[in-house]
């Protein structure tokens, strides 16, 4: 087998050509039909010369011919490593139902994104791969990188934070990934799918009560005070408002320093959950839903996906949500991956992490609160 040696280090030419080629599953399949996955798995590291690890052969079924239910496989817990992820690399060409590969945190290199994109460049159904805090990865590895998301239009999402891949090349994987995301949307032809959460319900209500007192786009910001008046009326709280004094509603409108405030401005202020306006802010999390917009032409008229909610949310804070960050921002709106969000609903939702002032914190519910039925005898 013909080796080329490049600055004392032998490269496989070989091996990289072939890794390069087209590939059938079923035919790679029928190599192990007689054993399962999991097995395959096992043979697949010692062709490679490489240790099989139980917890990754464990993430494969179990059954002979069971090759299509496994959808994602997910190593970042795991040490895998530039030699052990071929195995891994060579089982997801097998896999068609395959759709997420992530191998953040494993001292990848160049070399092992060669060999994931090639298989990912004609696999029947990868959209996403994480390859984020893997700083050997370079240049070299941004360009097969973006190769693959312009051959592959089903390449969907493509982490790669924490590498040593220059900006300009990150940007451009981004960008075209964002494209392949409008182009599959439009392909299938679907439509906005909004929630229909109570919660949404009183947004979109708000929403008509500035618009009915805008001019050319804002309100003075004394309408806070009758912002706070509906806000109370449409929780079915509107008997609390003797609660409130003029001391208090003068602090509510000193939060915005302006003599006439934005939708932006009006919504965020009186979420009473401490949160500040913060003009600044606001622009970066609608740069994040135009770069996610699946109708650009549209701008802010348009909409995103759910399915990308933590894509978003690590776009705008540099950093993935937590497990119950994500959890709590589709209970917030009853969100699942198949609905879509609006600018009005997405503002609200991705401004957890904003600029807070904790004094006037109210801790208000977004559902009506429900008068206790008490039964005397």
């Amino acid at each position: 087998m013909p080796v080329e040696r490049t600055l004392g280090k032998e490269v496989n030419v070989d091996l990289h050509t072939s890794a390069g080629q087209p590939y059938d599953v079923q035919q790679l399949q029928s190599e192990f039909h007689a054993i399962s996955p999991a097995e395959a798995y096992g043979e697949l590291c010692q062709r490679f010369q490489c240790h099989a690890i139980a917890a990754v052969a464990a993430m494969f079924p179990s059954g002979v011919g069971q090759w299509n239910g496994t959808t994602e496989l997910n190593l970042s817990r795991l040490y895998v490593g530039p030699k052990g992820v071929r195995p891994v690399v060579e089982m997801c060409k097998r896999l068609p139902a395959l759709r997420s590969f992530n191998c953040a945190n494993n001292y990848l290199t160049n070399d092992s994104v060669y060999f994931i994109t090639r298989m990912a460049m004609f696999h029947p159904a990868l959209e996403r791969i994480e390859l984020s805090y893997n700083e050997f990865i370079s240049w070299t590895g941004g360009t097969f990188l973006t190769e693959l998301v312009v051959r592959n239009t089903n390449i969907k999402e493509v982490g790669i934070r924490s590498t040593a891949i220059p900006t300009r090349v990150a940007e451009a994987v981004f960008e075209q990934t964002r494209r392949n995301c409008v182009l599959a949307y439009q392909a299938v032809g679907r439509m906005p799918k909004p929630t229909n959460h109570p919660a949404a319900i009183h947004l979109r209500t708000m929403k008509r009560f500035f618009m009915d007192i805008q001019e050319n786009g804002t309100v003075p910001v004394s309408a806070l005070v009758d912002g706070f008046r509906e806000r109370l009326r449409i929780l079915g709280q509107e008997r609390d408002l003797s609660k409130y004094t003029e001391s208090f509603f003068e602090t509510l409108c000193r939060q915005v320093p302006q003599d006439r405030i934005t939708w932006e401005a009006f919504i965020l202020t009186l979420r009473m959950d401490g949160s500040l306006y913060d003009a600044d802010f606001v622009k970066k999390v609608q740069r994040v839903f135009l770069e996610f917009n699946i109708e650009p032409s549209a701008g802010t008229e348009g909409f995103v996906e759910v399915r990308d909610l933590a894509a978003m949310f690590t776009r705008l804070y540099g950093e993935p949500p937590t497990p119950k960050e994500l959890a709590n921002m589709r209970s917030l709106l009853g969100l699942n991956d198949t609905m879509t969000l609006h600018w009005d609903e997405f503002l609200p939702l991705m401004y957890i992490r904003g600029p807070k002032d904790k004094c006037m914190a109210m801790g208000w519910n977004l559902s009506p609160l429900y008068i206790p039925t008490m039964l005397h005898f």
